[in-house]
């Protein structure tokens, strides 16, 4: 098995914190940015349907918010227990919002 080297280790580990790097993008506003910068660029093909970048941001929101009305806040954590595919992605994303 192929491991990182320590530069992106610390990348990775920057990205997931949050921690802003120059010339990097944050994986948490990463759909937002892409959906403003490209909205109808295709994000994901899941199941033969493509999804816009745009698309797939409204469902992170969509998502996002249905998670907060259910008590999520920012340093709950939460288990993912689906199998992949849009559903999945989407649920990832929103849980970064």
């Amino acid at each position: 098995m192929a491991t990182a080297n320590p530069a992106d280790r610390n990348n990775v580990r920057a990205t997931i914190t949050g921690e802003e790097r120059k010339g990097h993008l944050k994986l948490d506003n990463w759909l937002e940015q892409r959906a403003r910068t490209c909205p109808e660029r295709i994000a994901l093909i899941s199941d033969g349907e493509e999804i816009s970048f745009a698309e797939l941001e409204e469902e992170a929101q969509h998502a996002a918010r249905r998670l907060v009305a259910h008590g999520v806040r920012r340093g709950t954590t939460a288990a993912v227990t689906m199998g992949g595919g849009r559903r999945q992605i989407v649920l990832i994303h929103a849980l970064m919002k």
